[in-house]
């Protein structure tokens, strides 16, 4: 059970296609983790700037939010995990129909094409990225 997963974007823009989506997916970890990261370098950095007189209790201040910087992003790792685990997968999945490979998530979408197998291999990187 996706506990947090994305929206689908196919019910709001229902002509985006699935490897636009599966880009989303695979990208959104990566900006978030970004995102996460530079707010907490700006943070230490203001912390530092005020606290010059007591260097002791901003360096106890900095390594707790490190350590909820690190939880809040382990937390919406696990939290995306099974949504982004399944869309990565999804790739993978073809069907074969009047003998032509389709995929099974979009039966519009040929597979073992060059567009799919570079498709595939950002699929097989975010498998091994976040599931793994």
């Amino acid at each position: 059970i996706p506990v947090f997963a994305l929206p689908g974007l196919s019910c709001i823009y229902p002509n985006v296609e699935f490897y636009y989506v599966v880009g989303v997916y695979f990208a959104t970890p990566i900006l978030v983790g970004m995102y996460t990261f530079l707010l907490y370098a700006l943070v230490v950095v203001a912390l530092k700037a005020r606290a010059r007189a007591s260097p002791k209790d901003a360096s106890a201040t900095i390594s707790k939010l490190k350590s909820h910087t690190i939880r809040s992003m382990l937390a919406l790792l696990f939290l995306g995990y099974p949504s982004l685990s399944a869309k990565m997968l999804a790739v993978f999945n073809c069907r074969q129909i009047h003998g032509t490979w389709y995929l099974e998530a979009d039966l519009d979408i040929e597979c073992y094409t060059p567009k799919h197998a570079s498709y595939q291999s950002l699929a097989a990187l975010g498998v091994l990225l976040y599931p793994i």
